[in-house]
């Protein structure tokens, strides 16, 4: 299994029924704050020239992007399951 699968799976987990309250909670929406923080950190770390820094920060901003599928997949079986 891949990483990036692995990584999917983990996060669908997290927003699954039995995963956390915070990751289920979250929206794309409610994302937006931690996206912008994450890309200024990404920015220091260039600034700084660190690239400790940078692939630990874009690591985390890629795992955030990665996690959108599974925020799309819940929230459309949250949508379906209002129906």
């Amino acid at each position: 299994m891949s990483e990036m699968v692995r990584l999917r799976r983990i996060m669908e987990q997290l927003r699954g029924p039995d995963g956390c309250p915070w990751d289920r909670e979250q929206t794309l929406e409610s994302l937006r704050t931690y996206l912008v923080e994450e890309a200024h950190e990404v920015i220091e770390a260039i600034d700084a020239g660190s690239l400790e820094a940078l692939r630990e920060e874009l690591g985390i901003s890629c795992c955030r992007s990665s996690s959108r599928r599974a925020w799309r997949r819940s929230a459309a079986r949250s949508t379906s399951n209002r129906s």
